[in-house]
């Protein structure tokens, strides 16, 4: 069965974070072409920008947590801890029991291959 990863890291203040993102999701294909790969950052392309204060911003990590939860992983991008809601994601990541994987982390092949075969 095709596995569900949800990629996260920082997009508040960072002006690269689409390119960051697809790039991340295109490396991860490379290692195996049967994920599929959920991009919290492409599903905002069309809002205008980055939501990054009040009500719509709550709204936002609250939406792609609920997406999170219907995955079987998490990958996390450099800088996710300095992220409030890349901290609120693991959280909801540790709470479904999900997968935990560090984008560079030099064993990341070897763990994705684990995980797909478990």
């Amino acid at each position: 069965m095709r596995r569900f990863i949800y990629l996260s890291g920082p997009m508040t203040n960072d002006e690269g974070y689409m390119k960051k993102f697809i790039n991340a999701a295109d490396q991860l294909l490379e290692i195996d072409s049967d994920l599929i790969i959920v991009n919290p950052a492409t599903m905002l392309q069309y809002s205008g920008g980055i939501v990054d204060t009040g009500a719509d911003y709550r709204r936002i990590l609250d939406i792609d947590k609920e997406i999170l939860s219907s995955c079987d992983a998490i990958c996390l991008l450099p800088g996710w801890e300095n992220s409030k809601g890349c901290r609120e994601e693991v959280e909801t990541a540790i709470t479904e029991a999900l997968d935990i994987f560090i984008y560079n982390d030099p064993e990341l092949f070897d763990k994705l291959s684990a995980a797909s075969e478990a």
